[in-house]
């Protein structure tokens, strides 16, 4: 009798193979849940009227006002030279996004300054506005409540 000597392989040794693959898929699975579970969600929505540090910036969200299906957030903004920082504000109306239309907070000077920015509003069908702020690798989130 001779022997196979090429490179076959015996059932055992796939069916060892496969048990190996089930136990680190399962393994993966326990942690992904693991990880799910001591997860605490997004972080709390900023206060309106509190200064807060976003990166390197510093923020006031003072209040908003709708009208005519446009948005303007008036802010105190500072610390930091940037000629776009008015830019770096992202609205999301009713679950989109809405479109800045004006920014008269560029350019942010190291002094703090009132400014505001105004949103396009118009095509949202909720009153749900939640104005967002991102710089480097932080990023502030304020939830309006408009009339």
């Amino acid at each position: 009798m001779r022997r196979n000597l090429g490179r076959t392989m015996r059932t055992r040794t796939l069916l060892l193979l496969s048990l190996g693959c089930l136990v680190a898929i399962s393994v993966a699975g326990v942690a992904f849940l693991v990880r799910l579970a001591v997860d605490d969600g997004p972080a709390p929505a900023l206060p309106i009227g509190v200064e807060t540090t976003v990166g390197d910036l510093s923020v006031t969200v003072n209040g908003g006002a709708e009208n005519a299906g446009v948005l303007t957030v008036d802010l105190t903004v500072g610390g930091v030279d940037d000629p776009d920082g008015g830019t770096s504000f992202r609205m999301i109306s009713s679950g989109r996004p809405a479109e800045l239309v004006e920014d008269t907070c560029s350019p942010v000077t190291v002094a703090l300054s009132s400014c505001g920015v105004a949103f396009d509003v118009s095509g949202a069908d909720g009153r749900s506005r939640v104005l967002f702020l991102e710089r480097g690798e932080e990023q502030g989130r304020w939830v309006l409540v408009v009339d």
